[in-house]
C-alpha cells in the first residue's frame, strides 16, 4: 500500500466522521467535526509531499473531495448555528420563568 493509498483512506475516514455528525447539537460533536475537517485538510496537504505517480491514481477522488470541502464546512457551521439557537431559546425560557416568578 502506497503512502497515497494510506492518506486517501485517512481522508475518507475524516469525511465519514464529518458526515456522521451532520446535524450535531452538542459542542463535543461540533468539536469532532471541526477536528476532522482540520485532519482532512492536513491529510490533503500531505499528499503534496508524495511523488506524483503515487497520487495520480486518486486524481478523480481528490477532485470530488475538494468539491465537497465547502459542503463539509457548511455542515459544521449549520451545527454551530443550531446549537447557538438552542442555547438562546433555553436562556430566553430561563429569563421568562425568572420574570414570571418575580412578578408573583
Amino acid at each position: 500500500m502506497s503512502r497515497a493509498d494510506v492518506l486517501m483512506r485517512k481522508i475518507r475516514e475524516d469525511i465519514a466522521k464529518i458526515n456522521g455528525k451532520k446535524g450535531a447539537s452538542s459542542q463535543e460533536d461540533i468539536n469532532l467535526m471541526e477536528n476532522s475537517l482540520m485532519d482532512l485538510t492536513r491529510h490533503i496537504n500531505a499528499l503534496g509531499d508524495i511523488p506524483l505517480e503515487e497520487v495520480t491514481p486518486h486524481k478523480d477522488e481528490l477532485i470530488g473531495i475538494m468539491g465537497m470541502m465547502n459542503s463539509l464546512e457548511q455542515a459544521i457551521e449549520q451545527a454551530r448555528d443550531s446549537s447557538r439557537k438552542a442555547v438562546i431559546e433555553i436562556v430566553q425560557k430561563i429569563k421568562a420563568q425568572a420574570s414570571y416568578t418575580n412578578q408573583e
